[in-house]
């Protein structure tokens, strides 16, 4: 019976050979590539004048200032308007994490994570974003697309799988898109269709300096 850190290490230990069997390609360029836009690296560089709302900027400011915190950042469109979001997290703990989007110049923060360790968000290569969420027993994946104004839209896509923190007896349950699946085939699944769109390029925030 695998638990969830051990499923979690298997399938990034398969994924390389997964994809040299099925022929399965990374995308290129991937997500998280590129030049960094003007508005951004202000951004990071802790110009407080760039965004929209100097409450948060001031947050920001302050969060990035300090020294026992790594952040890294990524790159992707993801609402589809060929302009890229920043995607910024801590490097050791991805669930602290931020959105953020410009328009005109400005920048407006789309969302912000501090406190829920068990809720983590993270962009995929296709820029469309992926909510991990482990609560009561169930370890969830799903999908999202993002509208113009950052909200999240119903999930495309969802795993599911129930594991052995629930009480003594409980049987162990998989299902993709609200169908129950065999083991077998929700790993299958999570490795073609999920794992390789998570190969976002992160990049230290020291490499904008």
């Amino acid at each position: 019976m695998l638990s969830v850190p051990i499923l979690r290490c298997v399938l990034d230990l398969a994924l390389p050979s997964v994809l040299a069997l099925s022929g399965l390609s990374q995308p290129a360029p991937p997500a998280g590539a590129g030049e960094l836009p003007p508005a951004y690296a202000a951004l990071l560089a802790g110009e407080i004048s760039a965004p929209a709302d100097e409450d948060w900027g001031a947050r920001l400011a302050a969060d990035l200032d300090r020294e026992d915190w790594a952040w890294e950042y990524a790159l992707t469109d993801l609402d589809g308007d060929g302009a890229p979001e920043l995607f910024l997290r801590l490097a050791d703990t991805p669930a602290i994490s931020r959105i953020f989007h410009e328009a005109e110049g400005a920048v407006q923060c789309w969302y912000w994570q501090d406190h829920e360790m068990n809720y983590v968000v993270e962009p995929l290569t296709d820029g469309k974003i992926l909510v991990m969420y482990d609560y009561g027993g169930v370890l969830s994946h799903s999908v999202y697309t993002m509208d113009e104004t950052g909200r999240g839209e119903q999930p495309l896509e969802s795993w599911a799988h129930r594991y052995s923190s629930e009480p003594p007896g409980t049987p162990l349950s998989w299902s993709y898109n609200g169908r129950e699946v065999d083991a077998q085939t929700y790993t299958d699944l999570f490795i073609q269709n999920l794992q390789p769109r998570r190969t976002v390029v992160w990049s230290p925030i020291s490499s904008c300096d």
